[in-house]
């Protein structure tokens, strides 16, 4: 395959110049440098496939920029002629991602979020969904499972966006196996179905990482989760009591992260009790991201507790009503300085906050309060706490 070589005589001398430098990299570079393209994946690989030989030779044989495939709109878009979906122009591409990652592990999307339209009515967003033509992709899923499943081996992590379009919900699990075996992370969001569904989500012996945005507990029902160390429970501002029965079944983690997003205020969980405690034996790091909620965290039991991060300044006042704080070694403050109240003295929050972590010997804070709280003339040689500043 020639190299291109522009037509204006000035860009074709430049051009010549730096082609030779290309060319003497060695494949594996090239295809290094390829892999830190922001958000690059399979699909933005074909054109890179037609450059130039040595281009072309370095795509093919970096075998993780063809291992992170998406099922989305795009996909939907490219392999679509007017209304008309063609399934097996997809499929001849998806065959390509497979062959060209080798025997790489596979991080699998399926992300129905783009297929939703969104618009503000007052303060409040309105997804809408584009039509059903999200349900066409979903056959997808059969070239990477395989027809002996022989890639179902090779899924590393799942990630499934539904949003609002809970129709596509029992069409994907009908295409899905009853097992993925080697499935390490596993990451729903707005995954919600109302109606009783005939099947779960496959079983996956080997789950170390979960995150839970908006989740029916029924869809995990035939999971055992006693190997997941780390979870990611979230919410836009109303936390269920489904949210209460997944902390339930995950409690043997060591890194646990509640999050709210979009919202400045939160709701306790509703529909009903709220259940018993949870303990977490083994729990090591917590991060309170967004307004997580009083009621929530308190229902937390957790002796060995080391680690803690928050980023809302609400999180002091429920570190002041549980022991949260009581064993922890170190802390993160990532609260921005915009989210500050001016008649808040965020110096005597954190200090306050040192009153309940008598053992605490690190605390990482923004450069900005790192700055307040030496212009404060507090001294933290004294309790022994060595302030660090959070890279920006």
């Amino acid at each position: 395959m020639p190299p291109y070589i522009p037509d204006d005589p000035k860009l074709a001398s430049q051009f010549r110049d730096i082609q030779p430098r290309n060319h003497t990299l060695p494949f594996d570079v090239l295809g290094r440098i390829f892999h830190h393209i922001p958000k690059i994946g399979p699909f933005d690989l074909l054109p890179i496939l037609f450059v130039c030989n040595s281009w072309h030779e370095a795509v093919c044989h970096h075998s993780s920029l063809w291992s992170d495939i998406t099922l989305d709109k795009t996909i939907h878009t490219m392999f679509s002629v007017g209304d008309t979906f063609q399934e097996s122009r997809a499929s001849n591409y998806l065959h390509c991602c497979l062959k060209y990652s080798g025997t790489m592990p596979l991080d699998i999307t399926l992300d129905f979020e783009s297929f939703t339209e969104r618009s503000f009515g007052g303060n409040v967003e309105i997804r809408i969904s584009s039509g059903n033509v999200e349900t066409q992709i979903i056959p997808l899923l059969k070239v990477l499972i395989g027809r002996g499943e022989e890639h179902l081996v090779r899924w590393r992590s799942f990630t499934w966006h539904a949003i609002i379009c809970a129709r596509s919900i029992p069409i994907t699990l009908s295409f899905l196996p009853s097992t993925i075996p080697n499935l390490r992370t596993l990451k729903f969001f707005e995954v919600f179905y109302q109606d009783n569904l005939h099947s779960a989500f496959p079983t996956c012996p080997n789950l170390q990482t979960v995150q839970l945005h908006l989740c029916n507990q029924f869809l995990l029902k035939e999971n055992d989760f006693s190997h997941v160390t780390e979870l990611k429970l979230g919410t836009d501002h109303i936390w269920h009591s489904e949210d209460v029965k997944a902390l339930h079944k995950f409690s043997n983690v060591r890194r646990l992260t509640l999050y709210t997003v979009g919202y400045s205020y939160t709701t306790e969980p509703s529909g009903g009790s709220t259940g018993a405690e949870v303990l977490f034996p083994h729990l090591h790091t917590l991060r309170l991201h967004g307004a997580p909620g009083l009621v929530l965290v308190k229902l937390l039991k957790k002796p060995k507790l080391k680690e803690l991060e928050f980023d809302k300044v609400s999180s002091f006042d429920i570190l002041e009503d549980v022991s949260l704080a009581s064993t922890i070694e170190s802390a993160h403050i990532q609260i921005r300085q915009c989210d500050i109240d001016p008649e808040v003295c965020i110096s005597e929050r954190v200090m306050g906050f040192l009153t309940l972590a008598p053992l605490l010997q690190r605390l990482c804070v923004p450069k900005w309060l790192h700055e307040e709280l030496e212009s404060g003339g507090l001294c933290f040689e004294e309790r022994r706490v060595h302030l660090e500043v959070i890279p920006e």
